[in-house]
């Protein structure tokens, strides 16, 4: 028991539930997107943005598996509240969230933050591992649009599509430093 005894007190009841190489962190959240709320402290969650990329709407989760540390600075879930006989200061929906991510989750959600919309998808107690890993959905994979496939043409740098005089698109493509018509190839 000698090497779990410290000579550094903890300096309040969150940092000391922070191991090393990892961060706590605080998102804004509302009853959407806190999951009504159940996101409470012990839970495990996902972050899941959203943002426009290209003028399109992307939704991607961005950490998986996150510890909840605290719910509107209450560092104790209902259940463990009813089993130490305390009251619930704050019940409800929490107005912010800390979790406890990997320092490089941490900057994740940080920039996320600024540049998009974040929201807390909760995942069952037995859930301990990853999920599939995607790239992100679109409208156009909720439509069932299908994404056009990258030039895979030799040399191709890139494509672009301009809308021409007569109001049709029309689709170029940048190959060696140059946009020529795709008809032209």
């Amino acid at each position: 028991h000698r090497d779990y005894i410290t000579r550094v007190p903890p300096t309040n009841t969150i940092t000391s539930k922070i191991k090393e190489g990892f961060r706590a962190v605080a998102i804004n959240v509302n009853a959407r997107t806190s999951v009504e709320g159940w996101a409470q402290p012990g839970a495990k969650v996902d972050v899941v943005w959203t943002t426009r990329v290209r003028g399109k709407e992307v939704v991607k989760v961005i950490v998986q598996n996150a510890e909840v540390l605290s719910a509107e600075r209450q560092t104790t879930n209902e259940s463990q509240q009813a089993q130490t006989g305390q009251q619930a200061k704050g019940a409800g929906i929490p107005n912010t969230v800390t979790l406890l991510v990997g320092s490089k989750d941490a900057a994740k959600i940080q920039l996320a933050s600024t540049t998009g919309s974040l929201s807390l998808s909760l995942r069952g107690d037995e859930d301990g591992g990853k999920g599939d890993a995607f790239e992100g959905i679109t409208i156009e994979d909720l439509l069932g649009v299908k994404r056009p496939e990258p030039d895979a043409e030799e040399g191709v740098e890139g494509t672009v599509r301009v809308r021409g005089k007569n109001g049709k698109y029309e689709e170029w493509i940048l190959k060696d430093g140059k946009l020529k018509p795709r008809s032209a190839e």
